[in-house]
């Protein structure tokens, strides 16, 4: 949708038009207008939101127990890790892609057991 059809689809709302006025006049399915009405009012801004790009591999859940796993087991090895235990099989290589970083961040901030 462009921004003159956004701003268009707003004046006509200011000025109190019915939503199925306004996808009449503007051209766009009735559901469309509704959406983006409720959107805007809801954000207050006519923009879209942002994309942050590729989405990860690995999910925070993944992630969480990958670490958890290796709090529990600081000896375990590579072979270890990459092998299933507590989460659900996950991708080979975003698991030896990510170990890295979970390990450098577990062993940077260390949980100190009584």
């Amino acid at each position: 949708m462009t921004n003159a059809e956004k701003g268009a689809i707003l004046v006509l709302y200011l000025l109190l038009y019915t939503i199925t006025t306004i996808s009449f006049i503007v051209g766009r399915p009735y559901m469309t207008v509704k959406n983006f009405l409720t959107r805007t009012l809801e954000r207050e801004s006519i923009s879209n939101k942002s994309r942050s790009g590729r989405p990860p591999k690995l999910s925070k859940r993944d992630r969480r127990a990958i670490s958890r796993y290796i709090k529990r087991n600081r000896t375990a090895s590579r072979e270890e890790v990459r092998q299933p235990q507590d989460y659900r099989p996950l991708l080979l290589k975003s698991i030896l892609r990510s170990l890295v970083c979970i390990v450098q961040s577990c062993l940077f901030y260390p949980t100190f057991s009584p």
